[in-house]
């Protein structure tokens, strides 16, 4: 059972169509499914002002009629368009798979926190590779969305656009109410 959830969620987190949507749906299965098993640091770095130096922009000031050094509107003064960013990640472990939630965040070099025992540092975002299949990613998403959060699955617009249409779209739903009903069971 561990190890289908565990390849249901792999596919699904790939690439989702909603991510403010899945992500709280992810989170409620690792931490009621989920093995903890550690935390790894994540580090963003972050991106300098192209418009300015170190937060003086030159141009023509309005008020007195000629060129200088003013505070830089795009960066307010900091030099730093993004800030970098240390965001602490909680490592699941669900069926053989590895998965993070992020946890705290701290901005800039002087909130940087200290690592973790037995974590590591990941440097920039984590990318998720696919296998060419994004047919199965949407649909892992899909199921998981019919067994945790059938409120919220997608529109019948998106449905059609991943299916075929004439395929009865009430099929997987029917099938998944008597699925979910065996994962309380399961409980």
């Amino acid at each position: 059972m561990k190890r289908f959830l565990g390849w249901l969620l792999f596919h699904a987190n790939r690439n989702p169509e909603d991510r403010a949507s899945f992500y709280p749906i992810k989170e409620k299965i690792l931490r009621r499914w989920g093995r903890r098993v550690g935390d790894d640091l994540q580090h963003i770095p972050g991106k300098r002002c192209n418009r300015c130096k170190n937060g003086l922009h030159w141009h023509f000031i309005s008020d007195m009629h000629m060129y200088g050094w003013e505070e830089c509107w795009h960066c307010g003064g900091t030099g730093w368009y993004k800030s970098e960013k240390w965001v602490l990640l909680h490592n699941y472990d669900l069926g053989g798979y590895r998965f993070h939630i992020p946890g705290s965040t701290f901005r800039g070099e002087m909130q940087k926190p200290a690592l973790p025992i037995g974590g590591e540092v990941i440097e920039g975002y984590i990318e998720h590779w696919s296998n060419g299949q994004f047919w199965l990613d949407d649909e892992c998403e899909l199921w998981l969305y019919v067994l945790f959060c059938p409120l919220k699955i997608p529109t019948v617009a998106y449905l059609k656009s991943h299916y075929i249409a004439d395929v009865p779209l009430y099929l997987p739903i029917l099938f998944c109410a008597n699925a979910a009903n065996k994962l309380k069971e399961l409980d």
